[in-house]
């Protein structure tokens, strides 16, 4: 069985669509987009293939983690577009995507995110040592 979820193992991080009421967000976004979207697609894997392998993105200007209260999220730019993630371990989860827009406009999309996080480890069963 193919685990449709991962999007590429790396050195550093395994990158993984975050799955949310059988569905997977991020993807959805990617999928749905008419624009230039093959282009949006191929350069978001070249930043998480860099990412996977490295553990960090060359620059800011391709993606950072947020600051204040969405410090867990990070962004990655690709191509006039937004795609949102957090890391778990040495799993790095995209959870959504949105268009890019002012930081103010872009408010709704961090918070979707951010729900998006807290809904995985709402549902992530603690590690015990009796299993």
């Amino acid at each position: 069985m193919v685990d449709r979820s991962i999007v590429v193992m790396g050195n550093r991080y395994v990158v993984r669509w975050m799955r949310f009421r059988n569905s997977y967000p991020a993807l959805d976004y990617l999928e749905n987009l008419t624009s230039d979207a093959e282009r949006i697609r191929e350069r978001l894997l070249s930043l998480v293939t860099f990412m996977a392998e490295a553990g960090q993105l060359p620059s800011a200007q391709h993606g950072h983690f947020l600051s204040g209260a969405y410090r867990q999220i990070f962004e990655f730019k690709p191509i006039g577009h937004r795609i949102f993630a957090f890391i778990d371990g040495t799993t790095l989860y995209l959870t959504s995507g949105a268009p890019k827009r002012s930081p103010k406009a872009q408010a709704g999309d961090y918070e979707r995110a951010m729900n998006l996080r807290a809904e995985f480890y709402s549902r992530k069963k603690p590690k015990t040592g009796n299993n």
